[in-house]
C-alpha cells in the first residue's frame, strides 16, 4: 500500500525494488542517484509523474514498463541510452522534458506509448521496435527528429505497426541499416 516514497539517500535503486507497487503515485529521487535498476518500478500503475535528476546516468531495462498512469517525465540530461522496454506500455505518457544527451533508443523503449506527442531529444541510433504501435500523433516526433534526407542507424522493425502517414513520409528517404543504404522504402 505504498503511495509516496522518498529516496533522498539512495544512489542506486536495485532490480525490482518497487515492482508491482500498484498504489505508488509519487517518487522523490535523490540528487545523488546514479542508477535505476532493471524493473525497479515496473507495473506501478498509479505512478503519475517522474523527475529523474541529472545525477542519474542509467535506467535499466523495463524500469518503468507498464506504468500506465505515467503522464509526465523529466529525464536526466546525462542519460545517453534509453534501455530496452524502459517506458513500454506507458499508455498515458504524453510529455517528456530533458534527456538532451540521449543518443540511442534500444528495442521497445517507447513501444505502445500511444499518447506520446513529443521527444525533446534527437537520438542518432534507434533500435528494433523502439516505437512499436505508435499512432498518428507521434508523426511530429519522428519528422521533427529526422528532418534531413538521411536517417541514421535504423533497423528493420523500429516502426512496426505505425501509421500509414508516417510510413508514407519516410518513403524515398535514405535510411541506413547497419551501415548499408536502402532507398525508396516500401514497408518499414
Amino acid at each position: 500500500n505504498i503511495r509516496d516514497i522518498n529516496l533522498e539517500n539512495l544512489s542506486e535503486i536495485q532490480y525490482g525494488a518497487f515492482e508491482n507497487c500498484i498504489n505508488l503515485n509519487k517518487v522523490t529521487f535523490s540528487d545523488k542517484l546514479k542508477r535505476i535498476g532493471n524493473k525497479s518500478f515496473k507495473n506501478c500503475k498509479n505512478l503519475y509523474a517522474l523527475d529523474i535528476p541529472d545525477s542519474c546516468l542509467e535506467i535499466g531495462l523495463e524500469a518503468f514498463k507498464s506504468c500506465s498512469s505515467l503522464r509526465y517525465l523529466k529525464l536526466s540530461n546525462c542519460i545517453t541510452t534509453i534501455d530496452k522496454d524502459v517506458f513500454a506500455n506507458c499508455i498515458e505518457l504524453n510529455y517528456i522534458t530533458g534527456g538532451t544527451a540521449v543518443a540511442k533508443l534500444l528495442s521497445g523503449s517507447f513501444s505502445n506509448c500511444i499518447n506520446l506527442w513529443t521527444l525533446p531529444f534527437h537520438p542518432k541510433n534507434i533500435d528494433t521496435e523502439s516505437f512499436e504501435n505508435i499512432p498518428n500523433n507521434l508523426y511530429g516526433i519522428i519528422m521533427t527528429t529526422y528532418t534531413s534526407s538521411i536517417i541514421w542507424c535504423f533497423n528493420d522493425l523500429q516502426f512496426y505497426h505505425c501509421s500509414d502517414r508516417l510510413e508514407h513520409e519516410l518513403k524515398g528517404k535514405v535510411i541506413r541499416f547497419n551501415g548499408s543504404s536502402r532507398v525508396n522504402i516500401d514497408c518499414l
